[in-house]
């Protein structure tokens, strides 16, 4: 049985998927595939050079406050043996002094020559608009008995207004198909795997390393692994196996109210994780990367402040969950914590921030000798090297 619509709690503010502080009109968004073969969303360890006051100032890409740590040299909280936790400041600034602009739709160049502004002006393409579409429709719990094409046009219409298209697109019957066919998939996967939804767009923060952004959700899987044998090389095969006697309605409709909080899910049991939707060909290492950022995220915010129940399950959580929804079928993969995913987060947004402080290499020579060679001859041949 599909649960029943009903409100589902999510942030009244719009973030970005991730924003860091000196970058405040930017988003580091996924683009890996053949065109771009490296990754945009990373993030280095600041430590505060500023008052507690203000932790989290958005100032120029020229102007990084505070002081550089090596990886080996920070000092970091180890809640557990296998998570690293970014340390807490001291005394936290409240959210409304805490602005970013939201730009999804824009990706970072780490050539700040061709930074993203150009780029967020760009039409998006069909598929990604499709996705946003079915994004939506997952956070609005629309089910398949309401899925009318008045829907389905409705919410294309909305995201075409969001966008603000200039030339008005013509919905074809693939759109329509493509839609509908990833909601079955979508309400199928939730009935062969039951979850609750904690939270929707919840606002993740990071003081210290200085960058926020909103995952796609929280879940709790009501239901663990169990290893069920071997393969044929001899490695344990495990299958979901959901909690018995559990209502999955029940739950949700308490999730929604805000009456579950970690402690329920430890008396419960079950698998909690942080959830991203994707509608897109192939999942790529870069949105396993971005969900290890929001996993290492120090608190959520709601409506200017810290959302206790909510930040005490985002710290509980181990593991990051990517729902890939496609019209054809749909896969679940859960990524544990890797130390090693958030390292790589760090140290290519430091090497992003350090292209953006240096957009030419002039600051960083020494010395700089020209010549020219007498009777050069003049040519009209124009290097563009």
């Amino acid at each position: 049985m599909h649960p029943s619509p009903r409100a589902i709690e999510e942030a009244h503010e719009d973030l970005p998927k991730i924003v860091l502080r000196e970058f405040s009109g930017q988003a580091f968004k996924a683009h890996q595939g053949t065109h771009r073969p490296w990754a945009h969303r990373r993030d280095q360890v600041i430590q505060r050079g500023l008052a507690a006051g203000v932790p989290f100032q958005l100032g120029s890409a020229q102007n990084l406050d505070g002081q550089q740590l090596r990886l080996t040299g920070q000092d970091l909280r180890h809640d557990r043996s296998e998570r690293l936790r970014l340390r807490r400041t001291a005394n936290a600034a409240t959210l409304p002094f805490l602005r970013v602009i939201d730009i999804r739709d824009a990706w970072f160049s780490v050539d700040p020559t061709h930074a993203s502004n150009a780029d967020a002006d760009q039409p998006r393409d069909v598929a990604a608009v499709r996705g946003s579409v079915v994004h939506k429709l997952i956070e609005t719990n629309v089910t398949l008995d309401r899925l009318g094409d008045d829907v389905i046009e409705r919410a294309f219409e909305n995201q075409w207004a969001k966008e603000r298209r200039k030339v008005k697109w013509v919905l074809l019957p693939d759109d329509y198909h493509f839609v509908r066919n990833c909601m079955r998939q979508y309400w199928h996967m939730r009935s062969q795997m039951p979850f609750v939804i904690l939270a929707q767009e919840p606002q993740v923060w990071n003081l210290t390393a200085g960058y926020a952004g909103s995952a796609d959700v929280l879940l709790w899987f009501l239901g663990d692994w169990v290893e069920v044998g071997d393969d044929e090389n001899g490695e344990p095969v495990y299958e979901f196996a959901p909690l018995e006697g559990q209502d999955v309605d029940e739950w949700q409709r308490k999730a929604s109210k805000g009456q579950v909080d970690y402690d329920v899910v430890q008396q419960v049991g079950g698998t909690i994780a942080l959830g991203d939707w994707k509608t897109s060909k192939g999942v790529y290492t870069d949105h396993v990367t971005q969900m290890h950022a929001y996993l290492a995220a120090e608190f959520v915010g709601n409506d200017g402040k810290r959302d206790e129940r909510l930040s005490a399950l985002l710290e509980a959580m181990m593991e990051a969950v990517l729902i890939h929804i496609r019209p054809d079928g749909c896969h679940v993969d859960f990524a544990p914590w890797n130390k090693r995913v958030l390292y790589g987060f760090l140290g290519s947004v430091a090497f992003a921030r350090f292209l953006a402080d240096y957009p030419k290499p002039d600051a960083l020579f020494s010395h700089s000798l020209a010549f020219e060679a007498p009777d050069t001859e003049e040519s009209t041949y124009v290097d563009e090297a």
